[in-house]
């Protein structure tokens, strides 16, 4: 009986553990933390966990740039929605899949904040931070304030300074209209 107990619980550990890394192999495996067990911290420990988390993350993400034909580039990324606190009303958006909006955002990145482009290019990507994605959850959207959130999208980009990111708020009227960047920061109650 402990046997065929010990047995359930293991089997659980891998499934869960699965279902976090998606298709990434098993010593690509982000080690956070379930959200009982983050609860359960200090909030200053708390703090620390979800950045090393998200440290883990983004080398993940930079370590596995493929340049392609063109010099347009692709990288594996894990899914985020594991992170403890993470938002389950972030939208969709189509857009980021467009080559054109990627383009928008790197011309941003090179002309307007300067940052350099790194052997992997730039590495941006949907915004993974719980703390700026609680943007979907609250009736205070900050300086989106007004929008919905299917016209809000967060970004995040590493800056000049090598693993440091900060995040770009971006507002659209509908889905038809484009993208505007309305604010580059680390809160978006800024």
């Amino acid at each position: 009986m402990k046997a065929a107990k010990g047995l359930a619980i293991i089997l659980a550990a891998v499934i869960g553990m699965t279902l976090f890394t998606g298709c990434s192999s098993r010593k690509d495996h982000i080690n956070t933390m379930d959200m009982g067990e983050v609860e359960r911290l200090p909030e200053a420990q708390k703090e620390s966990e979800l950045d090393k988390t998200l440290a883990e993350m983004r080398k993940y993400r930079t370590d596995n740039v493929k340049v392609g034909p063109g010099g347009v580039s692709t990288s594996l990324s894990m899914r985020d929605d594991a992170i403890p606190g993470q938002t389950k009303n972030r939208p969709e958006f189509i857009d980021l899949t467009t080559e054109a909006f990627w383009e928008f955002i790197h011309e941003y990145l090179k002309n307007e904040v300067k940052v350099p482009e790194r052997k992997y290019g730039y590495d941006v990507a949907q915004c993974i931070d719980p703390r700026m994605n609680a943007i979907y959850d609250e009736g205070d959207k900050g300086v989106a304030a007004g929008y919905e959130n299917e016209n809000i999208l967060l970004i995040e980009y590493e800056t000049a300074e090598a693993g440091v990111y900060s995040y770009l708020v971006l507002v659209r009227e509908s889905k038809e209209s484009s993208w505007d960047i309305i604010h580059d920061g680390l809160s978006y109650k800024e």
